[in-house]
């Protein structure tokens, strides 16, 4: 069930080390997936995540939990503890509060509700945009006197973010025109691009495709390659490599319009049904591959983003996992890694926006943070 705020009461699904250990032999079911207790064979495994499916994970032992859903907070809870955060900046969620606030009390982005981006035309006018991006463009979270304890002349162009609404609005009146022109067949790229200037509106530093650079890993005898569309990038580590945050996919489709049409709805919603088996394999192979370059060392957050419904992912992960999967070890007692989900939302809707702005400016926080503070 999803909570309303960060998820301190979490407990763990799995209370048994071993209930996963893969047996000599396995039953498929009717759907083409094998049963919950799996084996696998290196050679099942296709060579990219993009032809992927849940039934992927689910012979590499990698579990999906699709029966429960987790709130934001929740998730950024399991990659990043109390503990950590406390060391990070002590002050990190009254900073983010203060951001939300003062964004949802004084920013142009607030003016922006939308439903359904296809009915943006009925919705939204090509001047209300243009007033909305030169309204936010003028806007530094730093001058809201919210700006951490740390020198911020150590922080690019001497400000913890900027505020890019201006180019967040240009994207939205691209896909005003196209819409408005009566083409429904808007670009994954376009999504993408509208993403990351909404994140990017909210303090995350974004590469997105054609930027990522491809990861590579051996599983058994199969080199699997991944290029996610955007990865969020955590510079200045001590071994020179460059870390990473999250990895998000993005599709142009979403099919749960009419399950998400209204806030009663949405709060209804008590499992994952908006994403399809393929987007489930293709996201948890993204996770599976970028796992060693993320900053956390028990696992890897992600985003699903679907037209402009974004879901919220956590990749729960220990290296000891990760090398019984890529060894294929079968004789490991190591417990099954899992894959967490949230609903998804609607950031051009206000109400799913306030709720994940929250959420968004502190992962902003943790990404710019210099690395002596870690």
């Amino acid at each position: 069930m999803e909570a309303n705020n960060s998820g301190k009461g979490f407990k763990r699904r799995l209370t048994d080390p071993d209930w996963c250990s893969i047996p000599s032999s396995s039953n498929t079911s009717e759907n083409g997936y094998l049963d919950e207790q799996l084996s696998y064979s290196h050679h099942e495994i296709k060579p990219c995540t993009s032809e992927w499916t849940r039934g992927t994970l689910q012979n590499l032992s990698i579990t999906p939990i699709l029966d429960e859903i987790h709130s934001p907070y929740e998730l950024i809870d399991m990659a990043f503890s109390e503990s950590y955060l406390m060391l990070l900046d002590p002050k990190i969620d009254e900073r983010v509060s203060q951001c939300r606030e003062r964004i949802m009390c004084r920013s142009p982005l607030q003016r922006i509700d939308i439903d359904d981006i296809e009915k943006l035309n009925k919705n939204v006018s090509y001047n209300l945009l243009f007033e909305i991006g030169e309204g936010m463009n003028y806007m530094k979270v730093n001058e809201w006197d919210v700006a951490p304890t740390w020198n911020v002349i150590d922080i690019i162009e001497d400000r913890l973010f900027h505020v890019y609404g201006e180019s967040f609005t240009e994207r939205l009146i691209d896909i005003f025109i196209i819409l408005k022109s009566g083409d429904k067949n808007v670009s994954e790229h376009r999504y993408q691009a509208l993403f990351q200037s909404f994140i990017g509106a909210l303090g995350l530093s974004t590469f997105g495709d054609p930027d990522v650079i491809g990861r590579e890993i051996l599983i058994g005898d199969v080199q699997v390659n991944s290029v996610p569309n955007i990865v969020f990038p955590c510079f200045g580590h001590s071994d020179e490599s460059m870390k990473i945050m999250a990895v998000c996919k993005v599709k142009k489709n979403f099919n749960g319009h009419e399950e998400f049409s209204s806030a009663a709805k949405r709060r209804r919603v008590q499992t994952v049904n908006h994403l399809d088996d393929n987007l489930i394999g293709q996201h948890g192979g993204e996770l599976l591959t970028h796992f060693k370059m993320s900053q956390n060392l028990h696992g890897l957050l992600g985003f699903v983003v679907q037209k402009t419904w974004v879901t919220f992912t956590y990749l729960r992960f220990t290296k000891k996992q990760y090398e019984k999967i890529v060894s294929g070890d079968e004789s490991s007692k190591e417990s099954c890694p899992e894959i967490y989900y949230s609903r998804p939302y609607n950031y051009l809707s206000i109400g799913d926006r306030n709720e994940i702005l929250g959420p968004l400016l502190k992962l902003g926080f943790i990404q710019s943070t210099p690395i002596s503070n870690h």
